[in-house]
């Protein structure tokens, strides 16, 4: 998709071209990760299970310090190009390529110096370090290519083509899923194989991503020489890449810390509880990825329609989305609170697993419209370049919330439960009272953080719809 249908076509159609790629992309990565989960769990060893555990927020973290790079740089490059400042959009996404791959050699060289380390110091036990490492150890050899990949990822996007970056993520997670059983059982590899069947496929991403900059398909130029063209555009390239990126990498690593703080909130409860929430939290991944996917494809057009000062183009792309996503969020409440155990029955058959799942998935899913609001605010103000907006609200949903009601609400809910039927009551079955606040922690953070956006966002978009008016009167 050219830069000049985000300027002139269809907001909704050019809304959906952007989006529908995104989400697709989104599907496919969820699909992706329960095979390669089903792939090691035929290893039969509950050391792989628990290595491929330990190394999640290292794999997390891996993909924030792409997300930092990618999306910090493709904000300002839509907003270059929309400004039809190409030569400058050229020199930010060389320079963003650059230090993606800077950022991915230090991460490579210190991950593999400090791994033992690392491992125990995030929970592996003896029984698990062993594998932890024979798998981690390969995920920061391809740590470039993970890094590069969702740079260049958000580069495409960035210039409105969400195709290519969906096409990239397709070739990978289809190289990953034909190799994982012949690394891993026909050449013997086992959890190690694993590892290296995902770094083929993000080494395979990268190379098509890298092709199509090659053939002369972008609207961007990449090269050494546009990266640093102009040395003293540097710095102020640094910050406007920074500014944003940092947001989105503390969202991104406070999300991994979260999720671990939540299972150890929930590990008293036993062993149930922690695989009950676990199911929960798939089925409630899914639409979170869908809206996140539509919201991927929103952001690079805002970004353009900012830069190009059509705020009307922008306005009407902010009311669209919202009503979109907001009401598609209110139908999956509807549904999931309405059929939890149908859903659930998916993943389990055991009785009181179920019954957990089923109170888990209704309290995720109580607020879901509010998970739209979150980001939609997020990424309008990532678009305009707002970086402290964008980072108030995004850090704010598990940094701010999250973190201290996982800590705070099982022990109110273990001292004044019985005074707190009216909440107690919406769940369909009954629980030990502190459990109530470990299934609540996620809504309740869901509620504060849209309280905040709101209260964020009155002023920008305000001055937003002061500057469409304006338009509108020096048009006349």
């Amino acid at each position: 998709m050219s830069s000049n249908i985000m300027r002139t076509g269809s907001v909704k159609k050019t809304l959906f071209a952007l989006g529908i790629p995104a989400m697709i992309a989104m599907v496919i990565s969820v699909v992706y990760n329960f095979v390669d989960t089903m792939f090691i769990g035929q290893l039969n060893s509950s050391a792989a299970m628990g290595a491929v555990t330990i190394s999640y927020p290292v794999f997390m973290t891996i993909s924030a310090l792409g997300t930092f790079v990618g999306v910090g740089s493709a904000s300002y490059i839509s907003r270059l190009l929309g400004s039809k400042n190409v030569e400058r959009a050229n020199q930010t996404a060389s320079f963003a390529v650059v230090l993606g791959v800077g950022i991915a050699l230090v991460t490579t060289v210190l991950g593999l110096i400090f791994l033992p380390q690392l491992l125990t110091l995030i929970g592996a036990s003896e029984t698990v370090l062993q594998e932890g490492i024979r798998y981690t150890r390969w995920l920061f050899i391809g740590s470039v290519f993970t890094i590069l990949n969702m740079t260049l990822s958000a580069l495409v996007r960035a210039e409105g083509n969400s195709k290519g970056s969906m096409v990239s993520l397709i070739i990978g997670a289809v190289v990953n899923i034909i190799l994982d059983p012949i690394f891993m059982f026909t050449l013997k590899g086992g959890i190690a194989g694993a590892a290296i069947a995902t770094v083929v496929g993000q080494i395979c991403s990268t190379i098509y991503l890298l092709s199509y900059y090659k053939a002369g398909k972008s609207s961007l130029t990449l090269s050494l020489k546009n990266a640093f063209s102009r040395k003293e555009e540097l710095a102020g390239i640094t910050v406007e890449i920074v500014k944003i990126g940092i947001p989105v990498f503390l969202m991104q690593f406070l999300l991994s810390i979260a999720t671990s703080i939540l299972n150890t909130a929930a590990m008293p409860y036993g062993d149930d509880v922690v695989a009950a929430i676990g199911i929960a939290n798939r089925i409630y991944t899914l639409p979170v990825y869908l809206i996140a996917g539509f919201i991927q494809g929103f952001q690079p057009f805002a970004a353009y329609n900012y830069g190009a000062r059509l705020y009307n183009r922008l306005n009407e792309a902010i009311r669209f989305t919202s009503i979109l996503l907001i009401s598609s969020g209110a139908a999956c409440t509807i549904l999931f609170c309405s059929f939890p155990t149908f859903f659930v029955g998916m993943f389990t058959s055991d009785a009181n697993v179920t019954a957990l799942a089923c109170n888990a998935l209704t309290a995720m899913s109580f607020l879901f419209p509010f998970v739209a609001v979150i980001l939609i605010a997020t990424n309008v103000f990532q678009g305009m370049g707002k970086a402290k907006e964008a980072g108030i609200i995004s850090i704010s949903r598990q940094g701010f919330f999250f973190i201290p009601l996982a800590l705070l609400l099982p022990t109110v809910f273990q001292n004044f439960g019985e005074s707190l039927g009216f909440i107690t009551g919406i769940f369909p079955t009954e629980m030990p009272y502190g459990l109530y606040g470990v299934m609540l922690t996620q809504p309740v953070s869901d509620f504060l953080a849209t309280i905040l956006a709101v209260i964020v966002s009155i002023k920008p978009l305000k001055e937003l719809k002061k500057l469409e008016k304006q338009q509108v009167r020096d048009d006349e």
